[in-house]
């Protein structure tokens, strides 16, 4: 089990080192580097004024530092591409770790004899003296190689385990922004679900009331209703193009759905509505009130009539109220049908973040609905 982790472990690693861009830049920041160090060190030579090369050129002594650590820039790369490849992570960093040393060995012994050949080389000896050199490199480098190597090792992992936490957290960001589009279809559907609930329901109470008009010969009353209806099937259809209308239209809608409701009721129901300047343009969303008003009219209807009050104001938050009379015998119901996909529908909308809430006050229900204040974007 942990020998597979760690093989899909290695495979993105490797996968990251694998990206052409990636690898090109990270092989010419080794060389930048790796040729500042061999000028930097040039310099100081130069400076210095060492016996061995005091009657060099600073050019002469800076390229010779060049040849020498284009070894140790071949090496990086190398170490880089094996970290990627083969990090010390468990369950193998034993046998990993042991062939890491087998490899800096390689190197240093690689090394001693390409460094006792460049000083062969430039300081005019013949071959001959090439093991005096290869004496003196090996003095000079049998610990410093050691430590250079292992730094190398450890910059290698550095970058590798950085890739990774990067590439992870690209992965991360990436799902977390198909989460919130699945979240946003989500929510989407919900909302077209209780919609298409929402709308039959409201035609089919509507009809109602216009047969109830037909049955008693009240045909002129009737022609009013169906006027009074499409323009109200109008507004539906136009409603269910958007997530949230200005709150102006939606009180207009309910006032002719209250008209209509009256038509069928008489002087049974009276309403009014109230809304406070400036809250006009507030975003609401479409068909939200509707359900509520709608309880508010069964309900003054059943305890023999009164005055449905339908109020909006503002303050932090946006705050509508439908008010209706409430008889004694009545219980307060907040699970019924149109509230329920009401509060379903804010649910969507909203999250948490909206309060639909009712009560008995006074001989009055009142349904009260808070959502956040926010101003309609128009694109109607």
């Amino acid at each position: 089990m942990a020998a597979s982790a760690s093989t899909a472990e290695l495979s993105g690693l490797s996968s990251i080192s694998a990206e052409p861009g990636r690898r090109a830049l990270t092989v010419a920041t080794i060389l930048a580097f790796w040729a500042l160090i061999a000028i930097v060190s040039g310099s100081a030579i130069y400076l210095d004024g060492e016996s061995r090369v005091k009657d060099a050129a600073w050019s002469e002594i800076v390229l010779r530092n060049l040849v020498y650590f284009c070894f140790w820039a071949i090496v990086s790369m190398g170490v880089l591409e094996l970290s990627s490849r083969q990090p010390l992570a468990r369950p193998l960093v034993g046998r990993r770790v042991a062939g890491y040393v087998l490899f800096s060995i390689a190197v240093f012994a690689f090394n001693v004899l390409w460094l006792a050949l460049i000083w062969t080389v430039s300081r005019g000896e013949s071959l001959a003296s090439y093991s005096k050199m290869l004496r003196e490199a090996l003095y000079f480098h049998l610990y410093i190689d050691y430590l250079v190597f292992w730094i190398i090792v450890a910059a290698a992992h550095a970058v590798v385990y950085y890739e990774r936490y990067r590439h992870e957290e690209r992965e991360t960001s990436a799902l977390a922004v198909r989460n919130a589009e699945l979240a946003t279809r989500l929510a989407h559907s919900e909302l077209e679900l209780l919609r298409s609930q929402l709308e039959p329901h409201f035609v089919f109470n509507a009809l109602n009331s216009i047969s109830g008009l037909v049955r008693t010969g009240e045909r002129e009353r009737a022609v009013e209703a169906i006027a009074g209806l499409s323009e109200l099937l109008r507004y539906v259809v136009q409603a269910a193009r958007h997530t949230s209308v200005p709150l102006l239209w939606e009180i207009e809608f309910v006032e002719q759905y209250l008209a209509l409701q009256r038509l069928r009721y008489g002087d049974l129901l009276q309403w009014s509505t109230d809304v406070q300047p400036g809250t006009s343009g507030a975003a609401i969303p479409p068909l939200v009130l509707q359900p509520l008003v709608e309880n508010a009219v069964k309900f003054t209807v059943a305890c023999g009539g009164g005055t449905v009050r339908v109020e909006a104001r503002a303050r932090d938050r946006l705050e509508c109220e439908v008010t209706n009379p409430f008889g004694p015998s009545e219980t307060v119901q907040g699970c019924g049908v149109g509230l329920e996909n009401t509060r379903r529908r804010m649910q969507a909308c909203c999250g948490d973040d909206f309060v639909l809430a009712t009560r008995a006050e006074s001989g009055f229900f009142i349904t009260h609905l808070e959502l956040p204040l926010v101003q309609d974007a128009g694109n109607h």
